[in-house]
């Protein structure tokens, strides 16, 4: 019986006590400085892997705009047979010059540049040193054999014959 008389005071006790609770944990939070692992832990993340990226893929990039800085497209006519054999004439006196009248690409470095011009099923390739216009080497392969002949001493239009279909 005396239940019922002391039951409101310990539901209000309780009550009391709950609040007092929620307000304590409120105040520890407030209290609580923010730490690594608060909410700044994606920022950080994200600046991190930034700068690992940069770190790692930065110079490959450079070094890559670098070398397509080098290479260049050159405008021109688009290279026959006939013109191919026209050339092989020149033999040793084949020029880089002779070659920049048709379309193809040019790379440059230090040491060599590199000419060469992709036309029917074949491709002409001419490496000269840097800084001169006299050719060293200039192959002309077929692009599905794989066979090669130096344009500059070889049987260029014996080359046509055996690769025409």
């Amino acid at each position: 019986m005396a239940d019922w008389k002391y039951r409101p005071r310990a539901e209000r006790e309780a009550e009391a006590e709950k609040r007092l609770n929620e307000q304590n944990q409120a105040a520890i939070r407030e209290e609580t400085p923010e730490g690594f692992a608060s909410r700044n832990v994606k920022v950080i993340t994200f600046v991190v892997c930034l700068a690992i990226f940069l770190i790692l893929f930065g110079p490959v990039n450079i070094f890559w705009l670098q070398k397509q800085k080098q290479a260049g497209e050159v405008n021109g006519a688009v290279m026959t047979e006939a013109d191919a054999i026209r050339l092989s004439s020149l033999g040793k006196n084949l020029r880089l010059e002779d070659l920049r009248q048709f379309e193809g690409t040019l790379n440059e470095s230090d040491s060599v540049t590199i000419y060469t011009v992709l036309f029917d099923d074949y491709v002409l390739m001419a490496m000269a040193p840097a800084g001169d216009e006299q050719i060293d080497v200039c192959t002309l392969t077929h692009i599905d054999t794989e066979e090669q002949v130096d344009l500059m001493t070889g049987d260029v239009r014996a080359f046509f014959e055996a690769h025409s279909e």
